[in-house]
């Protein structure tokens, strides 16, 4: 009797494993793309997915705004990305240090895109997009000013 309890109890715990590993969930403020050994088969949307184990992947980006904020002290900052000052030259040849802030957000439309042209996670996205575009594109407006005119 014993035994047989044991065994049962085994296989009701193996079952309900397997059950969680054929699910997916996906939380209404993400957008995934979702692979298929490395393949994308395509965006998936908010909800309870059915999918193969070990065959299938989620790779889920948030899909609410963003901040990314420079600053001198981000241990102040409550942003959900943060780097250093902005070191950049005006017209006139003059150091300047900046700081500034950056709010952006993954469409779900494009995360298949997203997935395939930038990154597979959302660190990816922040270093590759909103920190590298952001501080090339502020170092070279500020190139066009005078230490003055800012």
């Amino acid at each position: 009797m014993l035994i047989r309890t044991i065994v049962l109890t085994a296989a009701l715990a193996a079952s309900t494993g397997v059950v969680k590993a054929g699910m997916a969930s996906v939380d209404s403020a993400q957008a995934c793309v979702t692979t298929r050994f490395g393949r994308i088969q395509g965006r998936t949307s908010p909800g309870f997915h059915l999918r193969i184990p070990i065959a299938d992947r989620y790779h889920c980006f948030p899909t609410q705004t963003r901040f990314y904020e420079v600053l001198e002290d981000e241990s102040r900052s409550k942003a959900d990305f943060t780097s250093g000052p902005l070191d950049a030259v005006t017209s006139e040849g003059l150091p300047v240090s900046l700081t500034f802030s950056l709010r952006y957000r993954v469409p779900a439309q494009n995360v298949d895109r997203v997935y395939r042209g930038v990154g597979s996670t959302i660190r990816e996205v922040q270093e590759r997009v909103a920190k590298f575009y952001s501080r090339t594109v502020t170092r070279e407006l500020i190139q066009r000013y005078t230490a003055a005119a800012l």
